[in-house]
């Protein structure tokens, strides 16, 4: 089977880095190292710490002034 002109189209998207930093903070297991460290059953905290401290690693990474 041949394709003919125009049968294909070539759609693109940006992406962010995101998904990239996920994936390797997940390999590294940052999650797990932090619940490991970190306090978690304090009834005041609506987030658990490591949680928090995960958001603001990928804050740092991604959003980094210039």
């Amino acid at each position: 089977m041949k394709a003919t002109p125009g049968q294909f189209t070539l759609r693109s998207q940006s992406m962010g880095a995101l998904p990239l930093l996920g994936f390797f903070l997940e390999r590294m297991g940052l999650a797990e190292r932090l619940q490991s460290y970190l306090p978690r059953d304090d009834a005041r905290l609506r987030l658990a710490p490591a949680a928090v401290i995960g958001l603001l690693v990928r804050n740092i990474v991604v959003a980094r002034p210039e």
